[in-house]
Formats: structure tokens, sequence, C-alpha cells
């Protein structure tokens, strides 16, 4: 029994690891966007697209990192896509006491937070040996 509470706060310390990945690089990302906002003319549409951008980045490699160890790699890349969106979602509202997206709006980038994830946990699996 102890051995597999171990293995599931293995588990645990995993995911959040993951996440915090995830959540560095869309800072990293975001972060270069606001600098080149301020020194470039960037138009609001080109500023949306690469927050996009920057949130598929961000699922594919939180994907990556939670399944890299596991055997469903899809599965559990699928899972940190929607966690991460999730919890993107609930410091939103948060900080801002509301949901500035629409439901069709936040469908969408669930949808694309999940699959992004499960693309990062199958894409960069190992190579099995013959």
């Amino acid at each position: 029994m102890q051995r597999e509470d171990r293995n599931r706060l293995r588990g645990m310390k995993q995911v959040i690891a993951s996440l915090f990945m995830g959540y560095l690089v869309t800072l990293t990302g975001i972060f270069l966007v606001a600098i080149l906002l301020l020194l470039l003319p960037i138009s609001e549409d080109i500023v949306d697209i690469s927050v996009l951008l920057i949130y598929v980045v961000s699922c594919v490699i939180c994907g990556y990192c939670i399944g890299k160890e596991r055997k469903h790699k899809f599965m559990w890349g699928m899972l940190g896509g929607c966690l991460y969106e999730v919890l993107l979602l609930v410091l939103s509202v948060i900080l801002n006491a509301s949901l500035e997206k629409g439901g069709e709006e936040v469908i969408c980038l669930v949808s694309l937070c999940m699959a992004s994830g499960g693309l990062g946990g199958i894409v960069f699996r190992k190579k099995r040996s013959l």
C-alpha cells in the first residue's frame, strides 16, 4: 500500500511540474509579445494569434512533460492540456471577477489546449528499439 501511495504522489508531482513548465513557457511568451508590442506597431489581431500560438506551444510542452513517463501518452497529454486551460480560466475569473470570454470561445480554447496536449504526449515519445 505504501508503494502505491508513493507512485501516486510521484505522479501528482509530475503533473504539477508539467503544468509549471507550461505556465513558464506561457509567461515567457506573453512577456516577449508585450515587449514586441511596446517596440513595434502590432495590430490586435496579431497579438490574439500570438497568444493562441503561445497557448498551443505551452500545451504541447505540458503534454510532453506529463506523458513522457506514462503508458497512455495521448490521454495524459490531453489531460495536461485540459488542466492547463481550466487552471488558466479559474485564474482569469479570480483576477478579473468575471469570465470575459463567451461559452463558445471557452469550449474552443479547451478543445485546442486538449488537442495540443495530446499532440505533445504522442509526438515526442521515445523510439522503441526492434
